[in-house]
């Protein structure tokens, strides 16, 4: 018996809520269902087992009718479904008594609606009860049990209400549940059941536990950030004596987490341009951003030109360390600290932010230390601001000091670096091109060496060909001859004289043969200067030449090749340390202009 295991498919959820992909993104959902049921139909399933949330909320009349139609492709197979919390079964709603068109069976429902022949349907175990329910498939020996949902809570244990009835036949069961809102259980529970198969939902990860026979293969696409790893079904066989299940991953979309560490020196274009890169790799991919800032980066992030470009869901640690300086600027307004706050606040430079934060952060732990829990109470006393603020001045000036020799530093080595690169240029042209000629020299190699094979070939068949041309009359004449020879032989009864003509008319065949064989040979020349027939040996020549030319032509392109490499390695590792470089000068330039706009108001 083959089998495959989904759950938790929340069709007609809306994911990725308040995001410009929201309506693609649902619909991706159902596009993958349908995927799944194109993938399942190419799989001859016996069974296929649905344990809960098919559906984001209780279907209606329509959302069954949707899934029914794709369902129905699975003309041979069994669906056997529970429901879940999200979809959970109740009275006098759609679910429970729609007409399934496709082999679908609705476990606790008060009977089967589907369009399955008789012949084909199951048994309903007498001991099926209106918690589990349970069917018998006698052409499988297989019983299966199901408990379904009834509302969005369920705190009771259903497990303690299931047990196997006949260990004769195979047990699966079909259960949504495992947390404790919904259908709490201990994995100590399952020991006694017996169950061949615990078809399990709820987790939106593939889990399983082998030895206890249980399996969540989780929802086939991820439903938010949080669902990393892969997502798709499970494939199971069952006979006699073993049951076998594997997980396969199915899902066509993804959640990537890109954690970035940035420091004092990282600025809103570096950030931009390492998740610029990230991203690209994998365009794709719904992705959250995380950001890990280090004691002393107080930069504020911006990357809303970015979530233009990608799928961008959340992003977290773009803004600084969480305290409002501007209360400090407030409570300070009428001395240094918040008059310098102010001007550093409403200067029009792009660094401003950052400056504001940092020239806060600095002055704030000269007069209160590192504590900045209660900054919105933290009046400085107007002398020991004029203090730190000159101490702060101090420290900015030798910062600018040294920050202006490490760029000048840097200056030097990336003009070394871009003088480097007239001796190296980008190699990526010229590396193309000679491989593109290596490709059409090895394709014309073969050719010719498979033309010159062939030659030798192609004469024999030509010689045999003139030979039966010249011999095929003869031999007629020959054959008529012996047949009225052997006429006249049985009525004059003269076979020596029979048998010598036999003879004779041999010989005059082979020696025919021979001698046109010995003069197609002879006439080489002659047929090519008349027919323009070619000589073998010429032509071996020929090709022999024209083989030498491509393999002396193949071995200067491999070694220009070789050269080209090695100097588009060295490229690359120029290119490399310039552009990390240019990060540097790029960080250092920020925190220069940084430095100098705290120095400027001071």
């Amino acid at each position: 018996m083959r089998f495959a295991h989904i759950s938790d498919l929340h069709l007609g959820r809306l994911v990725d809520k308040g995001t410009p992909w929201e309506k693609k993104a649902s619909k991706e959902l159902f596009d993958s269902f349908t995927n799944l049921i194109d993938i399942l139909e190419g799989e001859k399933l016996d069974f296929l087992f649905i344990s809960g949330d098919l559906f984001d909320h209780p279907p209606t009349e329509d959302e069954l009718r949707q899934v029914d139609m794709e369902l129905v492709r699975l003309a041979k197979t069994y669906i056997i479904y529970v429901t879940g919390e999200a979809d959970y079964l109740k009275e006098k709603t759609p679910i429970w008594n729609y007409k399934f068109r496709s082999n679908m069976f609705l476990l606790n429902g008060e009977e089967f609606n589907n369009c399955v022949p008789e012949s084909m349907m199951p048994v309903r175990n007498s001991y099926a009860d209106g918690i589990v329910d349970s069917i018998y498939f006698e052409k499988y020996n297989l019983d299966i049990y199901g408990i379904c949902q009834y509302a969005p809570k369920n705190q009771r244990n259903d497990l303690d209400f299931v047990y196997v009835r006949d260990t004769k036949r195979k047990n699966i069961l079909l259960l949504h549940g495992g947390d404790r809102d919904v259908s709490p259980f201990d994995l100590d529970d399952l020991g006694p059941k017996k169950f061949d198969y615990f078809a399990m939902g709820h987790s939106h990860s593939f889990r399983c536990k082998k030895e206890k026979k249980l399996y969540y293969p989780g929802a086939p696409e991820p439903l938010g950030p949080e669902d990393t790893g892969d997502h798709g079904y499970i494939k199971g066989y069952m006979d006699k004596d073993t049951t076998s299940a594997k997980f396969v991953a199915t899902a066509q979309r993804c959640y990537k987490t890109i954690e970035v560490d940035a420091d004092e020196r990282m600025t809103n274009v570096n950030l931009n341009d390492i998740l610029r890169e990230k991203c690209g790799k994998d365009k794709g991919s719904i992705f959250s951003i995380k950001i890990n800032r280090s004691a002393n980066c107080y930069t504020e992030f911006n990357i809303d030109a970015l979530k233009e470009r990608y799928r961008i869901i959340q992003v977290t640690g773009d803004k600084a360390d969480g305290v409002d300086f501007r209360q400090l600027e407030e409570i300070n307004g009428d001395n240094v600290l918040g008059k310098t706050l102010k001007r550093i606040r409403e200067s029009k430079s792009p660094n401003a932010n950052a400056a504001f934060v940092e020239y806060a952060h600095s002055m704030s732990k000269l007069l209160w230390g590192n504590d900045n829990t209660d900054i919105k109470n933290r009046r400085a006393d107007k002398a020991q601001a004029v203090l730190a603020n000159k101490q702060v001045s101090q420290d900015k000036r030798q910062e600018i000091e040294v920050l202006k020799k490490h760029m000048n530093d840097l200056a030097m080595e990336h003009t070394a670096l871009s003088n480097k690169l007239v001796k190296y240029p980008d190699q990526t042209g010229k590396l193309n091109s000679v491989r593109e000629r290596i490709k059409e020299l090895e394709y014309e190699l073969e050719n010719i060496r498979f033309q010159d094979s062939q030659v030798d070939k192609i004469y024999s068949g030509r010689k045999v060909r003139f030979v039966l041309f010249v011999a095929t009359p003869i031999a007629l004449v020959i054959s008529y001859l012996l047949t009225v020879g052997v006429i006249f032989a049985f009525v004059f009864m003269d076979w020596d004289a029979w048998y010598k003509k036999v003879m004779v008319g041999l010989a005059l065949f082979v020696l025919i043969i021979l001698l046109s064989m010995i003069i197609y040979n002879r006439t080489k020349r002659f047929r090519k200067r008349v027919f323009g027939t070619p000589i073998p040996l010429e032509e071996h020549t020929e090709n022999s030449m024209r083989m030498q030319e491509i393999e002396d032509e193949l071995a200067v392109l491999m070694t220009t090749e070789s050269e080209c490499k090695a100097n588009q390695a060295k490229y690359s590792k120029i290119m490399k340390e310039r552009s990390d470089l240019e990060k540097k000068m790029s960080a250092l330039e920020a925190r220069y202009k940084q430095g100098v706009l705290i120095s400027g108001q001071l």
